[in-house]
């Protein structure tokens, strides 16, 4: 192994760069499937601390489409679009928002 490591350096940091990237991934993946395997993380009341693109993937939304509705662009924020960073960025309560959101998913107020 380390004959080989010494004859092709830049190939072998290449394919342990590659193994890392596939175990991260992998990690990722798997700690992903578990979170939203659990049914207390689908169809979530919208509150202020989610964004969007949460809102969208646990009541299996399209996210283009609540953002659309809600009048928002991922350039319009600088970090993670909370509901209550949406609401500021309109100046209306966060309340607001969230019943937007409730109405857009066809929840009763």
């Amino acid at each position: 192994m380390r004959a080989i490591l010494k004859r092709h350096p830049i190939a072998s940091a290449g394919f342990l760069l590659a193994v890392a990237a596939t175990l991260f991934f992998a990690v990722k993946l798997i700690a992903d499937t578990v979170y939203w395997a659990d049914p207390a993380h689908r169809q979530q009341a919208a509150e202020e601390w989610m964004t969007p693109a949460y809102i969208a993937r646990s009541w299996d939304v399209d996210r283009q489409a609540l953002a659309r509705h809600l009048d928002i662009s991922r350039s319009d924020f600088n970090g993670r679009p909370t509901l209550k960073r949406i609401a500021q960025k309109h100046g209306v309560p966060v309340e607001e928002v969230i019943n937007d959101v409730n109405r857009y998913l066809g929840l009763p107020q």
